[in-house]
């Protein structure tokens, strides 16, 4: 997640919310799973696709993690759908928009995080 944030914060990157969005998403998927992996076990994160086991996406991680109506959930859902119109190259141009949605996305983090640290 810092390393998020520091790509947001610099000024001369021209994809920098691209990148943000992408490594924003794979902070919240790995706490996520550690925290899936503490509660449930080490099986909890992983499914049988075929004939090789894979582990949780993210919004799988949702459905084990958060109740439908969260709103951490809410907002971090919104940003995994900017990643993926993002990794399409059809991330719209929201940077004035989307500060506040990203601002909570990294306190709701930090708040999970906390909790699940303080565990």
């Amino acid at each position: 997640m810092f390393l998020a944030l520091e790509l947001y914060n610099r000024p001369s990157l021209v994809n920098k919310l691209d990148g943000f969005v992408m490594l924003f998403c794979t902070a919240w998927e790995q706490l996520l799973k550690a925290i899936l992996i503490e509660r449930d076990g080490e099986d909890s994160i992983f499914v049988q696709v075929g004939n090789r086991k894979e582990t949780l996406r993210l919004r799988n991680c949702f459905d084990k993690y958060f109740k439908n109506d969260s709103l951490i959930r809410k907002n971090v859902e919104s940003i995994v759908t900017l990643r993926d119109q993002a990794t399409h190259l059809l991330f719209p141009e929201l940077q004035g928009m989307a500060s506040g949605l990203f601002q909570s996305g990294i306190f709701n983090y930090s708040k999970v995080f906390e909790d699940f640290s303080k565990s």
